[in-house]
């Protein structure tokens, strides 16, 4: 706006100027008009003439450069753009600044990060000058680790409870004892050892007692299955100690067959303690001399039972658990 201003006052005089000069030319035009009619020229009229003559041309020049001015000046104000384009100009400005002072901030960060990592990295390279790195050494190829050990091999001949209880007593003749009778009593014993370590609980046996003898039959049931887990234990502890390479496995099923023998114990003693008494005013158990007047001998060889076979009496000792039969292939307790 200001240079608007300046360009209508410069343009206001240079009309005044013109005029004034028309003006003067008029006049001086009038003035030569009347010397060339009063008296011939002289050399005041000729220095006037010329200095008019200056004058018209300056004037003209100075007319032809005012108008170019003034061309000019509108020239440029046809280009002037609008108002809306001005100032979507100078958001823009206004946005390009704003972008400029960010780009700014980050590029001091990154100069300051940069600094940073030199001085670290200055600080690495002397260390590493002072602690010069070892010779890399191929990597050593490990070796492959050991087999794992065998596991145990099982007991050659496990211990057949009823067995051992002849063995006590002397009524059995280990010559007749066929191997493959050993070796079926054996796998039905295991198997029946197996049941009792995996918590199965043997199905007690469903045989009428006598009239009149629930008190005795009672004790010897009791008597009865304490032998044969004091057989079984006994028995074990002997195999442990032949296979001295197993005695750690052994002892530890020891431990459990002393568990199974507590627990049998509390169970068969839960009976009344007058069936006690009533064994101590007795006597004997009958049955214990059933069992030492019993034959000993092998079972004959038609048998399918390959147990030796002993005969028992109504009052003898009672069977606390069923043998062990054949069924289907496996050993199965009666």
């Amino acid at each position: 706006m200001q240079q608007l201003e300046l360009e209508q006052d410069l343009r206001l005089h240079a009309e005044a100027f013109a005029h004034e000069m028309l003006v003067q030319k008029k006049e001086a035009s009038r003035q030569s008009t009347i010397l060339l009619q009063g008296a011939g020229p002289s050399a005041q009229l000729l220095a006037a003439l010329q200095d008019v003559a200056r004058l018209t041309r300056a004037l003209e020049e100075a007319k032809q450069e005012q108008h170019q001015r003034v061309q000019e000046l509108e020239e440029q104000l046809g280009k002037r753009p609008e108002p809306e384009e001005l100032d979507e100009a100078r958001a823009a400005l206004a946005v390009a600044e704003e972008e400029k002072l960010r780009l700014r901030t980050r590029l001091q960060e990154a100069e300051q990060r940069l600094r940073e990592l030199q001085e670290e990295v200055g600080l690495l390279q002397e260390k590493l000058a002072q602690d010069p790195p070892l010779q890399s050494r191929p990597p050593e190829v490990a070796a492959p680790p050991p087999p794992p050990p065998l596991p145990p091999p099982a007991p050659a001949v496990p211990v057949d409870p009823l067995l051992a209880i002849r063995q006590r007593k002397g009524l059995v003749n280990r010559q007749c004892c066929k191997p493959e009778a050993e070796d079926a009593k054996a796998r039905a014993v295991q198997e029946m050892m197996e049941r009792i370590k995996n918590g199965v609980v043997l199905r007690p046996t469903k045989e009428r007692d006598p009239l009149g003898q629930g008190a005795s039959v009672a004790g010897s049931k009791r008597r009865s299955a304490a032998l044969e887990l004091q057989s079984i234990l006994g028995a074990m502890r002997r195999a442990s100690r032949r296979a001295g390479a197993r005695q750690s496995s052994l002892k530890g099923r020891d431990r459990q067959l002393e568990a199974i023998l507590q627990r049998r114990r509390r169970a068969l003693d839960v009976a009344p303690q007058e069936h006690s008494d009533d064994e101590a005013a007795e006597g004997p158990d009958p049955g214990d001399e059933d069992l030492d007047a019993a034959p000993s001998g092998c079972s004959p060889p038609g048998s399918r039972d390959k147990v030796p076979f002993r005969a028992r009496v109504a009052s003898g000792l009672p069977r606390t658990r069923p043998l062990a039969r054949p069924t289907g292939g496996r050993w199965e307790l009666g």
